[in-house]
């Protein structure tokens, strides 16, 4: 659950220089791709510091954003060490690009010397998770749901492809949704609950009441087991009946939940702390039975936390049928009603399906799995401009999977459907789109 302090946007002088700079690492040679093992945190409006869109290294944006894609990668903030401006990396767990265009303080920590998560030259890349317009707990939430950890509190380490190809799986899916507040994957925030014990006096987190007033103050006292030291800690908000825990000068009071920056904390469990997120250096802080936002050095910081927590710490995506071992190319399909085999230089095998409409159809035969069961079949398609409805039809059944919208023909999206094979290799997949508007499919992997 712990989360970082974002660097300050620069002068503007500043960012028109590192503006430049940004698009000559951008349009410079490539660079061999290299896979590695990075942790992920994520960020967004509502923790950026300040509270915003602004970056300290604009590359292929003015501000943070994107949509995930080669050409239109998300931000991301990272050391420069790590990876310079402009830097492109492809992310596995959410299938999309992201690119170089911001500064983070624990990633250079974590990269420099022996950080709050690893180190020196760990790779911590911070992600840009948008949510300017949706719910700013929904969106904060997410950011906690989505970056993992170990049991030990130590920081999980995923795959990432630094200085990818153009041609990596893409998921149209947004990290948050800002209609829904659907967060990737289902994932859910890490909640805990209980009496917070601090490490030097021995005394629990306290509130006045167990409906506390706009402006009460957070304290300690003896612990005694009662509802008034019971918090509970969800996504970057210590909570009381609706109250949140507010840094106010040097007191911690409560204030209504707004999701503001001076209630947005980071429960630590490799150090035992409970800091503030835009900076990382006020923590809660016990000193002969006083509680005070403060330094986060001494055992005067450091808390024991409620044991459990719903969701587990690395909440992994909702679980799929097994899928993924063999990839079979649009092009060696049994083709009829028109479709054609064009070229694709995006494409696994550099050739697409096209003209897939008005009832044409693609056949392929010799799909083979060990045993009967429901598998994940993953599509690689375009659907250019608009979303089309595919009839997939599994050994005579049918079902009609919609496909989403593409941005362009440089990018191949994929998608995840269920299907129920036999075992052997007599298993027959067709395409075929009763509709008038065209789509392309590159592959499948089943």
């Amino acid at each position: 659950m712990q989360r970082r302090a974002l660097v300050s946007a620069i002068a503007a002088a500043c960012v028109s220089v590192l503006a430049v700079i940004g698009v000559v690492a951008a349009t410079g040679p490539a660079e061999a791709a290299t896979n590695t093992k990075a942790f992920f945190t994520l960020y967004g409006w509502y923790d950026n510091t300040p509270p915003s869109a602004e970056i300290a290294y604009p590359s292929v944006h003015d501000e943070a954003g994107g949509t995930g894609t080669y050409n239109d990668p998300l931000t991301f903030a990272a050391a420069t060490g790590a990876a310079k401006p402009g830097t492109k990396i492809w992310v596995p767990r959410l299938r999309k690009y992201f690119v170089m265009e911001d500064g983070c303080d624990e990633c250079d920590q974590d990269w420099n010397g022996k950080g709050p998560n690893g180190g020196p030259k760990l790779y911590h890349f911070d992600l840009w998770l948008g949510g300017k317009g949706g719910d700013p707990f929904d969106a904060i939430n997410c950011e906690d749901a989505l970056t993992h950890y170990n049991a030990d509190g130590s920081a999980t380490l995923e795959d990432v492809v630094i200085d990818p190809p153009s041609n990596e799986p893409y998921d149209p899916t947004p990290i948050f949704d800002l209609e829904t507040g659907a967060c990737y994957g289902g994932a859910k925030p890490n909640t805990l609950a209980g009496a917070w014990v601090n490490k030097s006096t021995g005394y629990c987190l306290t509130a006045p009441s167990t409906n506390p007033a706009n402006g009460s103050k957070l304290s300690t006292s003896p612990c005694n087991g009662s509802a008034t030291q019971n918090f509970t800690f969800q996504g970057a908000f210590m909570i009381m009946a609706r109250q949140c825990a507010t840094i106010s000068g040097s007191n911690l009071v409560f204030q209504p939940c707004d999701a503001g920056p001076k209630q947005q904390f980071s429960v630590n469990l490799n150090n035992s702390t409970i800091s503030d997120i835009q900076t990382s250096k006020k923590c809660f802080r016990d000193t002969n039975g006083t509680l005070t936002a403060g330094s986060c050095s001494g055992v005067q910081s450091q808390w024991t936390f409620p044991t459990g927590s719903t969701p587990p710490p690395s909440t992994p995506p909702p679980s799929t049928p097994p899928g993924g071992n063999k990839s079979y190319e649009g092009e060696s399909a049994t083709l009829a009603g028109g479709t054609t085999v064009t070229s694709c230089a995006h494409c696994s095998g550099g050739k697409k399906l096209s003209f897939l409409v008005n009832g044409s159809s693609a056949t392929l035969t010799g799909i083979s799995e060990p045993a009967d069961g429901s598998y994940t079949l993953k599509l690689y398609f375009m659907s250019v401009g608009r979303s089309n409805n595919l009839t997939l039809t599994v050994n005579g059944v049918s079902k009609t999977v919609t496909l989403p919208a593409t941005p362009d023909y440089n990018t191949v999206v994929t998608q995840n459907v269920t299907v129920s094979l036999k075992a052997g290799s007599s298993n027959t997949i067709v395409f075929s789109n009763p509709g008038n508007t065209s789509f392309n499919v590159d592959r499948i992997v089943v």
